[in-house]
C-alpha cells in the first residue's frame, strides 16, 4: 500500500503546509520536502502529523490494517 498523498489530504482538510509545519514544530521548508518525498518521514514526524491533522499515523505511513480473523 502506498503512503497517503498527504498534500491532497491537507487540501481536503483545509490545512496549509505552513500551519501543519507549525503544529508539528518543523520548518515549512522541511514539511514541504517531506510532502514532496524529498525528505524522509520518520516515526516521530508521522506521529506529530497524525496529532496535527487527525489522520491516523498508520494511514499516514501507508500501513495496512491488521486483518481481523
Amino acid at each position: 500500500m502506498e503512503r497517503l498523498d498527504l498534500k491532497v489530504e491537507l487540501v481536503r482538510r483545509h490545512l496549509s503546509v505552513t500551519e501543519v509545519a507549525r503544529r508539528c514544530g518543523v520548518s515549512r521548508g522541511h514539511m514541504s520536502r517531506v510532502l514532496s518525498g524529498k525528505a524522509n518521514l520518520d516515526d516521530k514526524l508521522a506521529r506529530d502529523l497524525a496529532m496535527a491533522t487527525g489522520i491516523p499515523k498508520r494511514t499516514i505511513l501507508g500501513e495496512r490494517e491488521a486483518a481481523v480473523v
